[in-house]
Order: structure tokens, then C-alpha cells, then sequence
């Protein structure tokens, strides 16, 4: 028995024995059939059968992975396979693909993508796969997949704002502090300061965290310098959740943070061409600092760097204003695209940034021109004194003319001699 189709026909069964009766009963489907064999009757059933094999993986909360997962027809008919997830809530699941056909003893690989949440418990992380054949007409079927998701600790300490702060003598010094959690698992302890100097003062609020997977907290340090504290004195303090992370938080008295950048407020370029570019950055604050330069963006096709081959220049130890090496010359090269010419200028930023504290920045606006090279013009055309196109350099054309008429005339006596 065959079932008939656009590209030809599929064999469902067939029984070749001698004396089969001549008349055979069928469903609709050819699910089923009926047929005499002498004094028997014999019966043939469709099977439907779809085999998977799932692999066991490892895969850690936060991330993404492509598992391959084979499904095998181990039926006696062709089926049509669909296939959808129904992944925990959180977990993203797509399927590729989602729809085939499958012939009798074949196998097909589809390929499960896992998107994991970073507070993906962990444990084992189960996700259905469903079947159907002929759209749940010839059955349907769920195979799971097992991934094992590790421990993931991940407490994170970050400052909300400047992490290092000028303070006066006798006065407080704030700090703002967010504690994130961003593992898996909950995240208890205390917290406590170190790096503390003899006369200073310094705390922590709370004194204590216990931050399920995914929330955060917002800390306040305070530090004191006592009211006797030198200029630039400076409390180097650590806070830390006890077995855990750590954020260095700096409290320096008098100390005020700040940068400027200059450099040149225009440049022409040769498309194609790379030119330097000189930038002064001054520490402009009481205190020695950190600074940090950035490169802005520019048009793609266009290529800016330090010369370095990178983006940022940090300036470690810049000395405070007034002071020797507060300072520092920071070069970079610019290169134009091919075919970039054009009478309109492109806006390029460069930016410093104090790193005691952030907020302090400054930036300076170069405008970039493209222009196409200006070719030189051959020795006969850029000769002054009127020489023109005769090649002889100085002599007007008229006196040139009047010379020639002259030796003509000359030459003209001569001859009737």
C-alpha cells in the first residue's frame, strides 16, 4: 500500500506472501488494514515511533549555549515532526529547526539554544522538549533536557560616584556604595573598614548585608580626618563583606580633583593620509591624580588611536597644579578615508577625566577638513613676467611679435644685396 503525494508515493506497507486474500480493508489514513491469508486475517498497524537523545551539559546561570539534540523515526511510517520548549520561567529556549519530515529508520540533529539568567538557581535546570506528528494526529511525545547549573558567586562592592573624596580637617567625607549581587545563590555577611590611620574615624552603613540573587543595596562610608589633620593627609581605606569582595575608597584632606585639554582647534587632512595630533592635559586639582584620555568616535572609515594603537591614555601620578609634572604632552594620529574629501569638517572630541573623581572631566573640539592634495603646476606656468606660452620666460607676446617682424625685414635686405 503506497500513499500518494506531489513528488510520488510513499510505501506504508506491503506483504508479498502467496494466497493474500485479494481484497484488503483500509482507514482513511492507511493507519490501519485488514487483508485474508487463507483461513487468517491478518492486520497491519502504522507505528509511530520518535526516538531523541539528549546530551548532559554543564552550563553556567548568566550565559548562552547550543546544545544539538537528535531525533530518530523509529516508526514504520514517515512523519512530520514539530517540535516547541517549554523552558522554566526566565530561561530562553529557541529550536532550529522547528519543523521536518523524517523517513523510516533516519534521524535528525536540531540544534536547542539556552539563554540562562545570571540568577539561574543552581541545580538542574529542566526543559521540555515536545513533539507532535501529523500535528498531534499520529501522537505527540516530550523528551527533557537536563542542564546542571553550577554555584556562582559574584558580590560586587562598585562606588556611586567619586572613590576618592578631598575632605577638610575635622570634617566627614561621604562616600556612596552599591552592593550588587549578581550570582546565583544569597550572598550574607558583614562589612567592615580597614586601612583606617591613627586619629580618623570611619564607618560603614549597615553593617551587614544578605542580598538574594539579583537585588543590591545601597552602603554609606563616611571617613574623619581629626581636626589637626595636615594638608593632603590621606586615609587609604578598604571596605570589604568578610570573605568576600573589597572597594579601596580614598579620603585625602584639602585635596579638590581636576583636569583640562587642549589642543588644536583644527586640522587638515589628505584623504587616505595619516596626520599627528598634540594634546596638552594639565592636573588641574590640589592633589596628585590619575587621569584618564579618551578618543571620541568618528565616521566609519576613519581611524583615530594613541600611539599606543588604543583609544585610552591613562597618566598615572600626575602631580598636583603648580607642581613639576603637572603636565604631560599625549600624542595621537588621525587617518582620513579614501575619498573622504569634502568642504564640510568633521567635529573629533577628545576628552580627560579625573580619576579621583570621575565627575570631573574636560574635553576639547578639533574640526577635521578633508582636502584633496594640490597638485604643482609645470615650470612654464608659474614663471612670472607675463611669459605666456612662448617659452621664453619675461617677454610679452606683442614684443616677441615685433622682434620677429624686425628680423624678417632684416633678412628681406640682405637677400636683394
Amino acid at each position: 500500500m503506497y500513499s500518494a503525494h506531489e513528488t510520488g508515493l510513499d510505501e506504508l506497507w506491503k506483504d508479498t506472501r502467496a494466497g493474500l486474500g485479494s481484497s484488503v480493508a483500509i482507514d482513511r489514513r492507511g493507519e490501519h488494514a485488514v487483508a485474508s491469508y487463507g483461513s487468517s486475517v491478518l492486520i497491519y498497524d502504522a507505528v509511530h515511533k520518535l526516538t531523541a537523545s539528549l546530551p548532559s551539559q554543564t552550563q553556567d546561570s548568566g550565559t548562552a549555549a547550543t546544545y544539538t539534540v537528535s531525533y530518530r523515526n523509529d516508526g514504520n511510517r514517515v512523519e512530520d515532526v514539530s517540535l516547541s520548549a517549554t523552558p522554566p520561567a526566565g530561561v530562553t529556549v529557541s529550536l532550529a529547526p522547528t519543523q521536518f519530515d523524517l523517513a523510516v529508520g533516519a534521524s535528525r540533529e536540531v540544534t536547542v539554544t539556552v539563554t540562562l539568567p545570571a540568577t539561574r538557581a543552581p541545580g538542574t535546570t529542566s526543559i521540555p522538549l515536545e513533539h507532535k506528528l501529523s500535528n498531534g494526529l499520529d501522537g505527540t511525545g516530550t523528551s527533557t533536557l537536563a542542564i546542571s547549573v553550577p554555584t556562582k558567586h559574584d558580590l560586587r562592592l562598585e562606588a556611586v560616584g567619586p572613590a576618592s573624596l578631598g575632605v577638610q580637617p575635622g570634617g566627614v567625607a561621604t562616600f556612596q556604595v552599591m552592593a550588587n549581587n549578581a550570582g546565583n545563590v544569597q550572598e550574607s555577611g558583614n562589612l567592615a573598614l580597614t586601612g583606617i590611620p591613627s586619629g580618623w574615624s570611619a564607618e560603614v552603613s549597615p553593617t551587614s548585608l544578605a542580598l538574594a540573587p539579583g537585588a543590591s543595596l545601597n552602603l554609606t562610608v563616611s571617613a574623619t580626618p581629626p581636626s589637626t589633620a595636615p594638608h593632603l593627609a590621606q586615609a587609604d581605606l578598604v571596605l570589604q563583606r568578610t570573605g568576600g569582595p573589597t572597594l579601596a575608597l580614598t579620603a585625602t584632606v584639602g585635596a579638590g580633583f581636576g583636569t583640562t585639554i587642549d589642543g588644536p582647534r583644527g586640522a587638515t587632512l589628505a584623504p587616505g593620509q595619516s596626520q599627528l595630533l598634540n594634546f596638552t592635559v594639565k592636573n588641574t586639582g590640589n592633589a596628585p591624580d590619575t587621569l584618564l584620555v579618551r578618543l571620541g568616535n568618528l565616521p566609519s572609515g576613519w581611524q583615530v588611536s594613541f600611539l599606543t594603537g588604543l583609544s585610552e591614555h591613562r597618566l598615572e601620578g600626575m602631580a598636583a597644579k603648580g607642581s613639576s609634572g603637572d603636565t604631560t604632552l599625549v600624542q595621537a594620529t588621525i587617518r582620513a578615508p579614501v575619498g573622504s574629501a569634502s568642504s564640510v569638517a568633521v567635529q573629533f572630541v577628545a576628552t580627560a577625566q579625573s580619576l579621583a573623581d570621575p565627575t570631573k572631566t574636560d574635553s576639547h573640539l578639533v574640526l577635521l577638513t578633508v582636502e584633496e592634495p594640490v597638485e604643482s603646476e609645470t615650470s612654464s606656468t608659474t614663471e612670472s613676467g607675463g611669459g605666456g606660452d612662448n617659452g621664453i620666460p619675461g617677454v610679452p607676446p606683442l614684443l616677441l611679435a615685433l622682434a620677429l617682424v624686425g628680423l624678417g625685414l632684416l633678412a628681406r635686405r640682405k637677400a636683394s644685396r
